[in-house]
């Protein structure tokens, strides 16, 4: 934490606005699965958070417990050192449990654009999507000190809102070509076959040991190995969608335009593509390392100075992974050379905002 904070807490809450929920993962135990994450309340009041799941589903929220760590990265937040909660599902007197279970939080404040999209999580009953997964190292390339149950959680739901995001905006996922842009071992596209046959899939990562692990272990996935910069071996026109979680948050501006055009360029006329960039809201999320001169830059011009990122060091060549921050404001214009933008929806991956484009 900085050292006599740089800013009040009144001038972060300005950029974190919307309370905020994150799923770290799960557990069985004596006959319950036990959730476990946190919740930013309102005003820090945990009376202002509610939980709903599935009919026929008998649960317990243990809310709000001590996050011991919390603090530390959410100094600007009221009630920090108390924001962490447990659903414990009973499996004994649970009935019509799904193939998936899902989890929607409400918060008694007002919150962003398709809130209860950005709100819903989901937990998969099938025993078979917690097998086959990489190593630590490769995991952890990924996102770090991760777990596969919070790898499978937060993949699985990272899947259902881009499918429920993709088809309220007009694609038919059902015979979709879908084109995972920065897919790391798998962790998100594994669940697009859930889809049915009529679906194809791709996926691209520049990390060769995940493209190769995934390529062995993913059969029905086309894999393969990306450039650094522009182009694909991709023909024109090729998919109906392409996402990217957590990719243009770390690419400078230049680079980010050039995968822009050729995301352009590979989509089919009136295709779409779902990325998410890093906005206000993990601005606010990182202010525990940044300095005035920082932040009023960012404020003024609407991008901050691109910061170090040791992610995936000596993976790639250095310097060209970094932390990259744009408001809402500056990824709509920059988008727009390029595509319709649909929406720039804040927050809508975690402290990630998600700009909706359309090929023209």
């Amino acid at each position: 934490m900085q050292d006599a904070q740089a800013f009040s807490p009144e001038e972060i809450l300005v950029l974190h606005k919307a309370p905020l929920v994150a799923l770290n993962g799960l557990a069985l135990s004596r006959g319950f699965i036990e959730i476990t994450g946190i919740a930013l309340a309102p005003d820090g009041d945990p009376c202002r958070v509610k939980a709903h799941l599935d009919p026929g589903i008998e649960f317990q929220l243990h809310y709000p417990l001590p996050s011991p760590g919390a603090p530390e990265y959410y100094w600007y937040w009221p009630n920090a050192e108390n924001i962490a909660f447990k659903i414990d599902i009973d499996l004994a007197t649970s009935k019509e449990i799904a193939n998936a279970v899902r989890i929607s939080f409400a918060f008694d404040a007002p919150d962003v654009k398709l809130a209860h999209i950005k709100n819903s999580f989901y937990i998969p009953m099938d025993l078979r999507r917690y097998f086959t997964f990489p190593d630590q190292d490769k995991l952890s390339r990924v996102q770090m000190a991760e777990t596969i149950g919070g790898v499978v959680v937060r993949g699985f739901s990272d899947y259902k809102r881009l499918r429920v995001l993709s088809e309220t905006y007009g694609l038919d996922s059902r015979t979709a070509r879908i084109l995972d842009w920065g897919c790391g071992h798998g962790r998100v596209i594994r669940h697009f076959e859930d889809i049915g046959p009529g679906v194809e899939l791709h996926a691209v990562d520049i990390d060769s040991d995940n493209i190769r692990w995934a390529s062995e272990n993913l059969p029905n996935i086309s894999f393969s190995r990306g450039p650094l910069m522009p182009p694909l071996r991709v023909p024109d026109n090729t998919f109906d969608l392409v996402f990217g979680v957590s990719v243009m948050t770390h690419l400078s501006r230049a680079v980010q335009r050039a995968w822009l055009a050729e995301i352009q360029r590979i989509l089919k006329p009136g295709g779409l593509a779902l990325l998410t960039f890093a906005g206000d809201t993990n601005v606010a999320f990182i202010s525990r390392i940044l300095d005035q001169k920082w932040l009023s830059e960012y404020i003024e011009t609407g991008s901050g100075r691109d910061l170090p990122s040791t992610d995936l060091e000596g993976i790639i060549e250095p310097g060209y992974y970094m932390n990259v921050y744009n408001t809402a404001r500056v990824v709509r214009s920059l988008c727009s050379e390029y595509f319709e933008v649909l929406d720039v929806l804040e927050c809508m991956f975690g402290y990630q905002d998600l700009a909706v484009l359309r090929k023209k």
